[in-house]
Formats: C-alpha cells, structure tokens, sequence
C-alpha cells in the first residue's frame, strides 16, 4: 500500500509543480504583451508629424533644365578637348612624318654623293693600274 501510496503522492506534486509552472509563464507572457501594447500604444500618440516644405513644379523644371543645359555644356567642352588632342596628335604625327622624309632624304644624298665619290675614286685607279 505504500506504493500506491507513494504514487499518488508524486502524482500530485507533479500536478502541483505543473500548474505552478503554467501559472507563472502566463504571468509572464501577459504582462509581457501589456508592456509591448502599452509601450506600442505610447509610440503612436508621441509621433511628431514631418516637416513638409511645398516645392513648386516650376521651380523643379528651372532646376531641371539648369542641370541639362550644364551637362550639354560640360558635354560640348569634352568634345572640344577631345578635337584639340585629336589635332594635336594629327600635328605630331605630320611633324614625325615630315622628319622621317627629312631624314630619307638626308640618307639618299649621302648615298648618292657616296656613291658618286666611289665612281669617281673607281674610275681613276682603273686607269692608273691599266696603263702602269
């Protein structure tokens, strides 16, 4: 009888300690969720409302166009750069053609004068060497 006994005993503590558990986690699950609508509730009724400013369509097509007329600006002075380099490499490659020419030139005088001094020298020792 003891056994029953003794099983009926832990049966009800368990029950005890059960309810005892339940009890306080709904005491701290409602006093939770009054924190969290109390505190949401008091968020809502402190909001400040935005500062607004009206902006006229006017003044926003002005602007609108101000910024278009200076990125075309900015756009036809690129494009300038851009021909100044372009003829200014146009001018460097003319000048390094024209010293190349120059130079072809230079190279074909001496050639020719070269060569007009070994026909002459040439012609000489021919002469000389067939006569002696």
């Amino acid at each position: 009888m003891q056994a029953g006994h003794q099983a009926k005993y832990q049966d009800i503590v368990a029950t005890v300690v059960s309810v005892a558990i339940h009890a306080i986690v709904l005491t701290f699950l409602l006093l939770n969720l009054n924190i969290t609508t109390s505190a949401f509730h008091a968020e809502q009724t402190e909001v400040e409302p935005i500062l607004s400013e009206v902006v006229d369509e006017i003044a926003i097509r002005e602007e609108q166009e101000r910024q278009a007329e200076e990125e075309r600006r900015r756009q036809r002075e690129e494009a300038a750069r851009q021909a100044r380099l372009a003829q200014a490499e146009r001018e460097a490659e003319e000048r390094r053609q024209a010293e190349i020419r120059r130079q072809r030139e230079e190279e074909a005088k001496r050639r020719a004068a070269a060569e007009a001094k070994r026909r002459g020298s040439g012609r000489g020792e021919t002469r000389g060497s067939g006569r002696g």
